[in-house]
């Protein structure tokens, strides 16, 4: 019994320290407008893409962080350049966003990007990754 306790120990010490190391190598990006388009001061705002590899699966985690609540944004998320998400979002009461969705693993390296725009204004934040 000791053995197989010690072996499930093991187990679950491995697969975390893989969802680790993926989150690591994956990283964290972030931008604050598209670089043609200068940033208004009166909008301000961020958007995020996180994204974490486990064996098959991705999971991509898009943030949008502004200034104004109740905005509404169009939210799509491309895979190697296949767009697998595309909808109008808007901002919680304090003026954030957040979309969480699964890509399949792919053979080979992972391109995921995401292009942010505000209905309202046209402002637009995008953000990409390979991993």
């Amino acid at each position: 019994m000791k053995s197989g306790l010690t072996r499930r120990a093991g187990v679950v010490g491995l697969l975390t320290s893989t969802a680790v190391a993926s989150l690591l190598v994956a990283g964290l990006f972030e931008a604050s407008a598209s670089p043609n388009q200068s940033v208004d001061p009166s909008l301000s705002f961020r958007c995020r893409l996180a994204s974490t590899k486990l064996g098959s699966e991705i999971t991509v985690t898009i943030r949008l962080r502004t200034s104004e609540p109740r905005d509404e944004w169009r939210v799509k998320l491309f895979h190697n350049g296949e767009r697998v998400y595309s909808k109008t979002r808007r901002t919680n009461a304090t003026g954030r966003l957040k979309v969480v969705r699964v890509a399949e693993n792919l053979k080979g390296r992972d391109e995921l990007s995401t292009r942010l725009r505000n209905i309202e204004t046209g402002k637009v934040c995008t953000v990409s990754a390979r991993i």
